[in-house]
């Protein structure tokens, strides 16, 4: 028999257990039980274990590189994510990583262009620099994003640069800083567009007044000007399109007003003058072409013109008169014949060309002469600086003056001419010339059997002269 409460072995028909002293008197047991199992304790035997094991594999997976990566990013920690990359192996969480850098990286951006307190460019920069190097290298994305975040710096820049050139009062460099301002921009740049409307209102406007000023004063030069300069600034703006056009027709006005004045006042010179002015600018305007056929056929010949021939011939015949054998050479010589409106016209020669042309003829032929009468060129230079008081050189250049003073005289004319027609009639001729003027040429014939009269060896008529002074450029004859 055994105590139900200790469980020891008592006597039989024992009331008390004598050894822990429990009453007995109900309990009788035939048998000793069998023993429990504490289960209890096993299981918490277990429960330690299973705790033991996962709080290992815990620790394990925390201190993984790419889960400390991940709180790195987490917590901002650009320098530590970039340090414990190194550490990452297997290929899968490398690619994991990038794409945690990148993730990082279009957040720090995203602050960066919502201006977020504490992200400002240099900020960003650096991150996306440090990301770029450190882990993704070269990644296509990041260099995107840091060129988006130039882009953005560089036109919130422009923005605060043009306010401040609008304040200062310099609007077109404001104008040019606002349209710098790029459409990535979405801070700035719906802004920058309505600010560039407001200065170029400014600018056109001051261009108008100015416009407006030089074209009262006829100073139209510097209204076309002013109106040319700033539409390199304002391209293509209607306003100014406009005031061009209304200003050239100002301006063609004014020339046929003014040329028409000379025209009816005989002041052909000056109509001339207007006209060529006006169809340099305007070529062919059919109301200043007008104004040029109102002008009589003599107004045509009014101005100064050219003809150059060649003298050669003259020279061989000097050379073969006196027996000197020197050298075939060109002398060229300009004759200038000037028409003017009060009737008059003059002849004359450009005398200093042809001194300097036949200069070296005359000195040769200096000691030519001399040494026919058997002095020798040393002799001659002694000579003639005893008797003259000057070189060989000067000597020859004097007479040269006087040989042409007196070929001058012979050449020079002046006198009266009147047109008729197409006949030109002077005081120097028995006969009247045939003229036609066609742009800056002039053609004199002789008419009938006179045609093609030689004026000197080498040359007959018809004459082509060339206006020295054009007063007529167009196109055009009469």
């Amino acid at each position: 028999m055994f105590c139900n409460q200790c469980g020891k072995e008592i006597d039989e028909g024992a009331r008390f257990c004598n050894h822990c002293g429990a009453s007995l008197e109900k309990i009788v047991v035939e048998q000793a039980p069998k023993k429990k199992r504490k289960v209890w304790p096993v299981i918490g035997s277990i429960l330690i274990v299973i705790v033991l094991l996962t709080g290992g594999v815990s620790a394990w997976v925390y201190n993984r590189p790419i889960n400390k990566i991940s709180r790195a990013f987490t917590a901002g920690n650009v320098d530590a994510a970039v340090a414990l990359y190194n550490d990452v192996e297997s290929e899968g969480e490398v690619k994991q990583v990038v794409n945690m850098a990148c993730e990082y990286a279009a957040l720090i951006k995203e602050s960066y262009l919502n201006e977020e307190d504490d992200v400002d460019y240099r900020i960003t920069c650096n991150t996306l620099d440090k990301l770029d190097v450190g882990i993704t290298q070269g990644n296509k994305e990041l260099a995107e994003m840091r060129e988006l975040v130039d882009c953005v710096e560089a036109s919130c820049t422009n923005y605060r640069d043009a306010q401040e050139q609008e304040t200062e009062g310099d609007f077109i460099k404001a104008l040019e800083l606002y349209s710098a301002v790029s459409e990535e921009d979405e801070q700035y740049y719906a802004k920058a567009r309505q600010a560039m409307e407001t200065v170029s209102d400014i600018i056109r406007t001051n261009a108008l007044d100015k416009i407006k000023d030089y074209a009262k004063n006829k100073a139209y030069d510097d209204a076309l000007q002013e109106i040319d300069s700033t539409l390199e600034i304002l391209i293509d703006d209607e306003v100014l399109l406009a005031e061009k056009d209304a200003l050239e027709t100002e301006i063609i006005n004014d020339f046929v007003n003014s040329a028409e004045a000379a025209v009816n006042e005989k002041r052909y010179t000056d109509a001339f003058d207007i006209i060529n002015a006006a169809l340099q600018k305007y070529p062919d305007n059919d109301a200043i072409m007008a104004v040029r056929s109102d002008i009589p056929d003599e107004a045509y010949l009014i101005g100064t013109w050219e003809w150059t021939c060649n003298l050669g011939d003259y020279v061989d015949y000097f050379y073969e008169e006196y027996g000197y054998e020197g050298e075939d050479m060109d002398l060229e010589m300009t004759l200038i014949m000037t028409f003017s409106e009060d009737g008059t016209v003059t002849m004359t020669f450009d005398r200093d060309d042809v001194i300097d042309a036949c200069f070296d003829l005359f000195y040769e032929y200096t000691y030519f002469v001399l040494e026919e009468e058997g002095i020798s060129r040393e002799e001659a230079d002694l000579v003639i600086e005893y008797v003259y008081g000057m070189t060989t050189e000067e000597y020859v250049y004097m007479m040269c003056q006087m040989a042409f003073d007196e070929i001058e005289k012979e050449i020079s004319y002046s006198g009266n001419y009147k047109v008729e027609g197409n006949k030109l009639y002077t005081d120097a001729m028995e006969y009247y010339e045939v003229f036609t003027v066609s742009g800056d040429t002039l053609t004199l014939d002789l008419p009938g059997e006179y045609a093609g009269m030689e004026i000197i060896p080498g040359y007959s008529y018809p004459i082509v002269w060339h206006r020295a002074n054009s007063l007529m450029k167009a196109e055009g004859s009469i």
